[in-house]
């Protein structure tokens, strides 16, 4: 998304996940030559958010998988909740008329409901375990040192080294996002400056986990 200018101070990309979705906003700095890269500035700006999506796919996937369990098991609720109510009603009518034909719609409004009861607690069951896998990476993800998905393959891959910029120094998803820029706008600048990581993004290592 072409946006005019950034909140922060010589902002000139942002990669955003919020309610609206996954988003790149790119600012109009990138393309007055004043973000990093200078001449080479609109390209590289974009290319390293799309580092940022690519690094945190995994993470949004999981985000995404949690939601759509939420999501079901809400349904469930809601299916749930309307059975109770409508076997309240027919027990009202087979107390009141005591016929046979209101006792067995009772019966298997009962028998409805059991099952009901069932499948909500096994979408309670899978919302709970999508939430805690989401929650692991999360965590995993803004850590210091991450040891799940693409972003562990590629603090391997560092070998110990910092980012291939003084930016990509900041934090290991600053790293990542710059190396994965440069790969694709300056490849021999990575080869010469992190010959591992290169490689390890030849070898289609920043797929790991998507």
């Amino acid at each position: 998304v072409r946006m005019p200018w950034a909140a922060r101070p010589f902002g000139a990309g942002l990669y955003k996940v919020d309610r609206r979705g996954a988003r790149i906003l790119v600012y109009n700095r990138a393309f007055r030559g004043e973000g990093r890269g200078s001449a080479r500035a609109p390209n590289r700006t974009l290319v390293h958010e799309v580092g940022h999506a690519v690094s945190h796919f995994r993470v949004r996937r999981l985000l995404e998988q949690a939601n759509r369990a939420v999501g079901r098991t809400n349904a469930a609720v809601d299916a749930y909740n309307a059975e109770v109510r409508r076997h309240n009603r027919l027990a009202r009518t087979a107390n009141r008329s005591g016929k046979e034909g209101d006792r067995r719609a009772l019966a298997a409004a009962k028998a409805k409901l059991k099952d009901l009861a069932g499948r909500l607690r096994a979408e309670q069951k899978e919302a709970s375990v999508a939430r805690r896998r989401l929650r692991s990476a999360q965590r995993d993800f803004g850590g210091l040192l991450p040891r799940q998905g693409p972003m562990a393959g590629y603090r391997k891959a560092l070998h110990g080294r910092l980012g291939p910029t003084a930016y990509g120094r900041t934090s290991i998803r600053e790293s990542f996002a710059e190396s994965y820029s440069l790969y694709y706008c300056a490849p021999e600048e990575l080869r010469r400056k992190l010959p591992k990581v290169a490689a390890w993004i030849d070898a289609g290592g920043h797929r790991e986990g998507m």
